[in-house]
C-alpha cells in the first residue's frame, strides 16, 4: 500500500480519528483533574556511636567496631519503620486515625533507604494533606528517639547509639494535567487511526 492510500484512508476517516482523540482527550483531563494532589515528607536519620573514646580514630579496633555497629543499627530502624505496629504508634503520635488500613499498607507507608557509605538512612511517606504529613514525619522522628533510648537502655552494648534527626522537608507533588492529556490525545489518534484502517480492512 502506498502513501497516498494511507492518506486517502486517513482523508476517508477523518472525523472517526478526531472524534476518538477527542473522547480520549476529554476522558484523560477529567481523569488527571480528579487525581487529588500529594504531600510528600522525606527526612534523614542519622546514628551517631556514643561513649567510646577510642572513634577519635576510626582505624583503630574499636571506633571501627562503633561505625560498622552504627552501619547495622540503621537497618534496625528501617525494620522499625517498617512494622505495623510501629506506624500506628507514630499516627497515634501525629493525633491522626489510621481509617482502617491494613497491616500490609502498614508496613509499606514508609519508605526507608540507606544512604551508601555512611551510617545514615531517609524515610519518606505521603499523604494528601499537608499538615497531617509533616504531623507524620514528626512522629517519625519521636519514634526512633524513643525507640533508641530504650535499646540503649536495655541492649548491654558496649556502643550506644544517639540520633541526628533532620527536620522533614516537605514536597508538593501535583497530579501532571498537561501530559496526561496529551498522552491522552495521542493514545487517542492512534486508536483512531487503528480504527480506520480496520474499517477499511473488512469492507475489502
Amino acid at each position: 500500500m502506498e502513501l497516498k492510500e494511507y492518506l486517502r484512508i486517513i482523508k476517508k476517516h477523518l472525523f472517526l480519528i478526531l472524534a476518538c482523540a477527542l473522547i480520549a482527550t476529554t476522558g484523560g483531563y477529567l481523569f488527571a483533574r480528579q487525581q487529588s494532589t500529594k504531600y510528600e515528607a522525606v527526612g534523614d536519620i542519622t546514628v551517631v556511636p556514643q561513649g567510646a573514646a577510642e572513634l577519635k580514630n576510626v582505624y583503630e579496633y574499636e571506633g571501627y567496631y562503633a561505625l560498622q555497629a552504627a552501619t547495622i543499627f540503621t537497618t534496625t530502624i528501617s525494620s522499625w519503620l517498617a512494622s505495623p505496629d510501629s506506624v500506628m504508634e507514630i499516627y497515634q503520635k501525629a493525633g491522626l486515625d489510621t481509617k482502617g488500613q491494613t497491616s500490609k499498607s502498614l508496613s509499606k507507608f514508609i519508605k526507608t533507604t540507606p544512604v551508601l557509605n555512611s551510617v545514615a538512612l531517609k524515610f519518606q511517606l505521603q499523604t494528601a494533606s499537608k499538615e497531617n504529613t509533616l504531623k507524620l514525619a514528626k512522629g517519625v522522628n519521636e519514634l526512633v528517639k524513643e525507640k533508641t533510648e530504650t535499646f540503649n537502655q536495655t541492649a548491654g552494648s558496649k556502643t550506644k547509639f544517639s540520633l541526628n534527626l533532620s527536620e522533614p522537608l516537605i514536597i508538593e507533588n501535583r497530579p501532571p494535567v498537561g501530559l496526561i492529556t496529551l498522552c491522552a490525545l495521542v493514545v487517542g489518534a492512534v486508536l483512531g487511526i487503528f480504527l480506520a484502517f480496520l474499517k477499511e480492512y473488512l469492507r475489502s
